[in-house]
């Protein structure tokens, strides 16, 4: 969709010096049987809390329009939007949201909302970018639903290399910079991104000190992050080559299967945390138990095991049930994986699974099966 109203947005940032406001028209409204909210072929939401939940998910700006009830002045100005192309063609890049502001008093005085009709451009996030009252026309409208959007992209860049997402703050501004040429967001955003090559590069230095300490794992961590997150800078392609060549290299290699070890176990670990905030505390205390059991020295095995045993304390009656739904799936999946390797002519995989099992769960009935499945397998294959 974004490249399709690309044209558009290019053409409306082209136009879009300021905009001097516009007198209120001397004639009045038309006449016409009131509305309670606005109408045409957009899409409304008619609540707050999930226009900005829909805001946050899709990185979309909001398009809020705060109005009366039964206000002939707010109906005028939302048809005189609604017949305009551009406006309706942008709208699809926005959450759009209309507000009876008398009903939605705090979040007018959140947003300095003092007549209506109003409009109010967010981003993302819910910040507040823009606001126009009645006196904009259609064209300024889409002009700063242009320059919103672009702002919203270079804002959401931002937060995304706050929290280390490089590589996606990185397309983040690269589209900001394709789309508004000239424009503010395109050099705010052109300079982040001469910070993030900055950045880079100072992490490859920190990599070659490392590999001189023979510091092995940071180096191949400090390598790892700067091929995946730092993709298309100067430092992600040098990074990439040095990897390839470490990768060689015994010592450096054992070091980067740790990486990824620890990088599996950090994955399960977020998914973990966000079971237990949402309260699945038996499928978050089943992750917990297995990182801790399946990833041994490494930092989210610590975590894991401490954030087990808080449920355990303070949720003893879950215990026994989580063990029992716990090693019904654990050996069930385990049994079907060993089957699927015998399938394809893996016999040695089949028995790291059949092991697996009378490791961790003995003196079961899954553990006589695998018992029996492994004495087959080892007997077909003397020596094995």
């Amino acid at each position: 969709m974004r490249r399709l109203l690309l044209p558009v947005i290019l053409v409306l940032l082209v136009s879009a010096g300021e905009v001097p406001a516009q007198r209120r028209p001397a004639r009045r409204a038309p006449k016409a049987k009131p509305t309670a909210r606005p109408v045409g072929r957009v899409r409304w939401m008619k609540t707050t809390a999930k226009a900005l939940a829909a805001a946050r998910k899709a990185d979309a700006p909001v398009f809020l329009f705060a109005h009366l009830d039964k206000h002939a002045p707010s109906d005028a100005f939302a048809r005189k939007l609604l017949a305009d192309d551009t406006f309706r063609r942008l709208s699809k890049l926005f959450v759009m949201l209309h507000v009876v502001g008398d009903a939605e008093k705090d979040l007018m005085d959140k947003f300095g909302v003092q007549a209506y009709p109003t409009i109010v451009f967010l981003d993302s996030a819910g910040e507040k970018v823009y606001a126009l009252d009645a006196t904009a026309t259609p064209k300024k409208v889409s002009q700063y639903m242009a320059r919103t959007f672009l702002i919203s992209m270079h804002n959401s860049g931002k937060r995304l290399k706050d929290a280390g997402r490089v590589r996606r703050a990185f397309v983040k501004f690269k589209w900001v910079e394709a789309l508004g040429p000239g424009t503010p967001p395109a050099k705010w955003s052109a300079r982040e991104l001469r910070r993030i090559q900055a950045d880079g590069i100072k992490k490859l230095s920190q990599a070659a000190i490392a590999k001189d300490e023979k510091d092995y794992l940071k180096t191949m961590a400090l390598l790892d992050e700067l091929v995946y997150e730092y993709r298309g800078t100067n430092a992600g392609n040098q990074a990439t080559r040095a990897m390839i060549k470490l990768l060689k290299e015994p010592e450096t290699a054992r070091a980067y299967r740790e990486v990824v070890r620890r990088q599996i176990a950090e994955r399960k670990l977020r998914y973990a945390r966000r079971l237990h905030t949402a309260q699945d505390l038996q499928n978050a205390l089943i992750i917990y138990w297995n990182v801790s059991r399946d990833y041994p020295k490494t930092p989210a095995a610590d975590v894991a095991a401490k954030r087990a045993e808080g449920i355990v304390k303070a949720n003893p009656g879950l215990v026994e049930k989580t063990r029992a739904v716990r090693l019904e799936r654990d050996c069930r999946h385990w049994m079907e994986m060993a089957r699927a390797f015998e399938m394809n002519k893996r016999p040695d995989k089949a028995l790291q699974y059949y092991r697996r099992i009378l490791k961790h769960y003995p003196d079961t009935p899954w553990a006589a099966k695998a018992k029996a499945e492994r004495d087959r397998l080892l007997a077909a294959k003397p020596g094995k």
